[in-house]
């Protein structure tokens, strides 16, 4: 049985470095933008947990002559990571609960995880690339 006294065991939690930006935003009494994609790690820092789920997006850049300066992306939804092996890939589907070493690609298998992480995965390449005058 664990003692009152004893530390609390650290929370998972899945976040990016630029979670920080709000984390210290907050920790100096402001508030971020409600538009950024990230996230306070304030009260894991208090002990407690974040339960708000997130969309966890990487993009990648190649400068080389193979890759000609395209990216790449992937994004990771609880269990789930939708991603390409290079720019010229097709997007591959991953569940990494059941399959931690991608090894069983799930794109055809999971159609509709498929379709809704593709569009998620859009939306933020859509966001990244916008400039102030477009809309949404």
């Amino acid at each position: 049985m664990a003692r009152a006294d004893q530390a609390r065991q650290p929370q998972d939690y899945q976040g990016l470095n630029f979670d920080l930006f709000p984390t210290f935003l907050e920790l100096a009494g402001a508030k971020p933008s409600f538009e950024l994609d990230a996230v306070s790690l304030v009260p894991i820092l208090k002990g407690g947990t974040i339960t708000t789920p997130r969309d966890l997006y990487f993009v990648r850049r190649e400068g080389n002559k193979m890759y000609g300066g395209k990216n790449y992306e992937a994004l990771i939804r609880g269990d789930w990571k939708l991603m390409q092996n290079d720019p010229y890939s097709p997007l591959e589907l991953y569940n990494l609960k059941n399959d931690p070493q991608e090894k069983t690609n799930l794109a055809t298998k999971a159609p509709k995880v498929f379709n809704e992480l593709s569009e998620s995965l859009r939306q933020h390449i859509q966001r990244g690339g916008r400039t102030p005058w477009q809309k949404p």
